[in-house]
């Protein structure tokens, strides 16, 4: 897959906290979760370019065709981008394959929204929403995905 050529490549891994600071900074926070899953809760101000996407044929999640595109339409290369999803697998592999296509300012949120887990289930980190930060839900006209695929 185009920019995960080097699975270890280094990404940058921030808290929901820290994320929050560079945000006030004029960081970008990038939720590559679904559409369904943003508009549930996800950080105050966050954009949403989900990293999957559900076939509508078979159901099953595959990785977002349109990603790289309308990232590319969106954010210049250097811009601060904090990537985010619910528990840090998919901004890990989405922030790598940004890095891998020429991004030069993209970290991680490894906790999420919802906080990382080991491999038994039990929470390690806080998410975002655990950590009482700002939030929103519900539809976004300006920074939801079909607005930031039409630009």
């Amino acid at each position: 897959m185009e920019g995960l050529e080097d699975p270890t490549m280094d990404v940058p891994i921030l808290t929901p906290n820290q994320a929050h600071e560079f945000m006030q900074k004029g960081a970008y926070y990038v939720d590559v979760r679904t559409e369904g899953e943003y508009q549930t809760g996800r950080p105050k101000g966050s954009y949403n370019v989900p990293f999957v996407v559900r076939d509508p044929r078979t159901m099953q999640m595959l990785m977002n065709p349109e990603f790289l595109q309308v990232m590319e339409g969106n954010f210049a290369k250097d811009a601060p981008l904090i990537l985010g999803c619910q528990m840090g697998g998919r901004s890990a592999l989405a922030a790598k394959m940004l890095v891998g296509v020429g991004y030069t300012n993209v970290a991680d949120v490894s906790a999420g929204w919802g906080g990382s887990r080991d491999s038994l289930g039990r929470p390690l980190e806080p998410g975002w929403e655990a950590c009482d930060l700002p939030t929103d839900k519900g539809f976004c006209l300006e920074r939801g995905y079909e607005a930031l695929r039409n630009d």
